[in-house]
């Protein structure tokens, strides 16, 4: 079953989960004993993936983002924030639904459909049981509702980012 909590979090976690966790540099180098974890969160990996394309959708390139540490400036959180909510609104209409999940349709999705306007979740990362459980829950109010509060919590930490005008944007890191 896809745990949906999201945990606050003061230093780096283990385990299959992904991390959010404030940046306050310019830097673009990426070093994990630099990064303050203070005031991060953290959540599954399986809850992640349903959101993931959401975070990796700017990149130009077609590496998949699930094994990475991604940084996120400003104007980057703002676009995944509007991302997000679309993505509310689709969860909130989940009989327009439909979970891609195969590497080959991943890769050849065309601009138009790689957006969130046609109902298209990409699952870059997924399991068989996840897919599963997915297909077999999507129309159920009580788990769309898990679905919505998972993501309102990620925005609701990104909106927070944003406020902080000493932030200059997120990591993103699958630990």
């Amino acid at each position: 079953m896809i745990n949906f909590t999201v945990k606050n979090c003061d230093s780096i976690q283990g385990g299959l989960c992904f991390q959010l966790i404030p940046k306050f540099d310019d830097s673009t180098q990426i070093s994990l004993d630099k990064v303050d974890c203070s005031k991060s969160i953290a959540c599954s990996e399986n809850a992640f993936a349903i959101i993931e394309y959401v975070f990796s959708s700017d990149r130009n390139d077609k590496e998949f983002y699930h094994w990475s540490l991604n940084i996120h400036d400003r104007k980057s959180i703002k676009d995944i924030i509007l991302r997000l909510k679309h993505l509310i609104n689709m969860f909130n209409k989940a009989n327009n639904i439909k979970f891609i999940y195969s590497r080959e349709d991943l890769l050849n999705l065309d601009d138009e459909r790689e957006t969130l306007k046609n109902g298209i979740i990409k699952l870059a990362w997924s399991t068989d049981e996840m897919r599963e459980e997915l297909e077999k829950n999507i129309t159920h109010d009580e788990y769309r509702i898990k679905i919505v509060s998972f993501i309102d919590k990620i925005i609701f930490f990104l909106e927070a980012c944003l406020l902080n005008v000493k932030c200059t944007g997120i990591y993103v890191s699958g630990v």
